[in-house]
């Protein structure tokens, strides 16, 4: 690729720059062992190794759970377990909204509190109204549940559920929210078996 570059603007590339050399270098080495499946010769760097354990660390699950008293929208959940931190995704949507892009809420972090563990600490990243109490509530419950600091982005209306969104209708969705992802970081925990 850097050889197709050089190909077309032989003198937009300053080859004095170590970054390039170094670059250049690498694609040489690359396309040297392009034969050779899978059996790179190249050592990673400490910074890199560090990488590779928290990527293999990831589990991703994408789930949805019915909108209480709704006829046909669901809360659909995209929850990230790492090891060091939990990410979850929440919106809802229709059958006619599912190809449609969704906003992206409220943003909420919330951690473990060392001193008082009843009482997590959390930040508000991004803050949307008509959801940021429900996020805030969410990412402080599943970081005192969890241990492990939380990441919340919520975007969920209660417009279409069957009373148009009362408490109870938000306490119902909440505590589901909860149930499920309680659930799943169990079954993804250390002593799981199971996937």
């Amino acid at each position: 690729m850097l050889r197709q570059i050089e190909q077309h603007h032989p003198t937009s590339l300053n080859l004095h720059n170590p970054a390039l050399r170094e670059t250049r270098s690498l694609n040489n080495h690359l396309h040297s062992h392009n034969t050779k499946k899978n059996h790179l010769n190249i050592q990673p760097s400490p910074s890199s190794k560090l990488e590779h354990s928290i990527i293999m660390a990831t589990d991703t699950i994408e789930l949805s759970v019915p909108l209480p008293r709704s006829l046909d929208t669901r809360i659909y959940l995209r929850l990230s377990t790492k090891a060091k931190s939990i990410v979850l995704f929440t919106t809802t949507a229709s059958q006619d909204e599912l190809a449609a892009p969704v906003s992206m809420g409220s943003f909420v972090y919330a951690l473990p509190n060392r001193l008082d563990q009843a009482q997590p600490l959390s930040t508000t990243l991004y803050s949307s109204e008509t959801s940021v109490e429900f996020t805030t509530r969410l990412a402080k419950l599943l970081a005192r549940k969890s241990q492990l600091p939380v990441y919340v982005t919520n975007s969920i209306s209660f417009a279409n559920a069957g009373m148009g969104g009362t408490v109870e209708e938000e306490m119902e969705a909440f505590k589901t929210i909860v149930q499920v992802v309680v659930e799943r970081l169990q079954l993804s925990g250390p002593k799981s078996t199971t996937a």
